[in-house]
C-alpha cells in the first residue's frame, strides 16, 4: 500500500497560521531548472464504468517507495503591492513496509520512514516521518487512520490521506469528506470539506485497471470563540470587529490513480492556494504536489525523470 498522500495543503495551510504572516520573508529558493513537469501519467480509458469497489489491499511485508515534489510560490503584498515573493521546493522519499494485518478488523500497520529529503519544510506538516525517522501508522483498508506513532488523535496525522467510498462506485458518482484537527505548531482548529469523484476507469499497464479519481476542497479556520460567549466584563477595546480580524480562505483540486486490482495510489497531483488578509497586508500561497510509486518499478507510471509541477498551470490531463 503506497502512502502518496493528498492530504490537501498541509504546508501552505500551516505557513499561514504562523508568524510568517508578519511578512518575515527573507529570500528566494528556486526549483531547479532541469525538472520535467509533470504531465500526467500514461493510463489509456477503459470501457468499465464499474460499479467498483475502492480500498486499499495490503500484503504482508510488501516494500513500497514513493516519490513527493511539492513546489509553493508565496506572495506578500501590503497595500495591494507585492513586497516580496518566496518560491520554495521540496522534494522526498519514503518507504512503506506493511509489517501486519488485522482481516478481522479490516486494518493494517504500516512503518513509513522517509529516505530522502532536500528542501527545509517540516514533513510534520504532511504528517510524513522526517528524514531517518519510522513512523508506525495503523490504517483501515477505508483509510481511516487508527494510530499514528505518538501523536494524539485530531491533529493532522489522523486526518485519512485519502478520500474513499465507503460503497462501490460507477463512473460519474461522488463522495464526501470531512476531516477536523488542531495544528500542533499554532493550536490552530481546521476543518477540511473534500467532494472526490470517480472520473473514469482507465488501463494502466500491467498494474490493471485503476480509478481516476478527482477532488476538490476547501480548509476553514474553526472559530473557536462564540460571540454568545464572550465575558461580559471584556472591555470594547478587547473586541475585535469581523472587520479587523485575519480573513482566510482556502481551496484545492487534483486527481490521483488509484489501482483497483492492487489497492494502492500510484500516482496523485494536487494543486492549492491559500491566502490570509488583514487591515493592509494579505500572504498568497500557490502551491502544488506531484507524487508517484517508484518502486515496484511496473507501478511507476511516470518513469524515473526528477518530479516537477507548477502551481501556476492547469491540473496534468491524461
Amino acid at each position: 500500500m503506497k502512502m502518496n498522500t493528498t492530504r490537501p495543503s498541509s504546508v501552505s495551510t500551516f505557513r499561514l497560521i504562523l508568524p510568517f504572516f508578519f511578512f518575515s520573508l527573507v529570500g528566494c529558493v528556486h526549483m531547479p531548472t532541469s525538472r520535467v513537469i509533470a504531465t500526467g501519467p500514461t493510463a489509456s480509458l477503459a470501457a468499465d464504468k464499474g460499479p467498483v469497489a475502492i480500498a486499499f489491499k495490503p500484503k504482508l511485508n510488501d516494500i513500497d517507495i514513493t516519490d513527493y515534489h511539492s513546489q509553493s510560490i508565496t506572495k506578500a503584498y501590503s497595500n495591494g503591492h507585492v513586497v516580496k515573493t518566496l518560491t520554495d521546493s521540496l522534494d522526498f522519499t519514503v518507504k512503506t513496509k506493511t509489517v501486519g494485518i488485522d482481516k478481522d478488523n479490516q486494518n493494517a500497520t504500516y512503518d513509513l520512514k522517509t529516505i530522502k529529503k532536500t528542501g527545509l519544510a517540516d514533513l510534520a506538516d504532511f504528517a510524513l516521518p522526517e528524514l531517518g525517522e519510522t513512523l508506525d501508522l495503523i490504517m483501515t483498508n477505508q483509510g481511516k487512520v487508527l494510530k499514528a506513532g505518538d501523536y494524539p488523535p485530531g491533529t493532522l496525522f489522523f486526518v485519512p490521506p485519502v478520500s474513499l467510498p465507503d460503497n462501490p462506485v460507477k463512473v460519474g458518482d461522488s463522495w464526501s469528506m470531512t476531516s477536523e484537527w488542531v495544528s500542533l505548531k499554532s493550536g490552530v482548529p481546521l476543518k477540511m470539506k473534500t467532494l472526490s469523484t470517480l472520473k473514469s476507469i482507465r488501463q494502466c499497464g500491467t498494474t490493471g485497471k485503476c480509478a481516476e479519481i478527482t477532488l476538490t476542497g476547501t480548509v476553514e479556520l474553526e472559530n473557536s470563540t462564540d460571540s454568545s460567549t464572550t465575558d461580559s466584563n471584556s472591555s470594547s477595546s478587547d473586541k475585535t470587529s469581523p472587520a479587523m480580524k485575519p480573513q482566510f480562505t482556502s481551496s484545492m483540486s487534483g486527481s490521483l490513480l488509484f489501482s483497483l486490482d492492487r489497492g494502492t495510489v500510484l500516482y496523485s497531483y494536487l494543486k492549492s492556494s491559500e491566502s490570509l488578509s488583514a487591515k493592509t497586508t494579505r500572504i498568497q500561497i500557490e502551491s502544488c504536489m506531484v507524487t508517484r510509486v517508484s518502486n515496484p518499478i511496473d507501478e511507476n507510471l511516470l518513469g524515473n525523470s526528477p518530479l516537477g509541477c507548477d502551481p501556476s498551470n492547469d491540473l496534468p490531463k491524461y
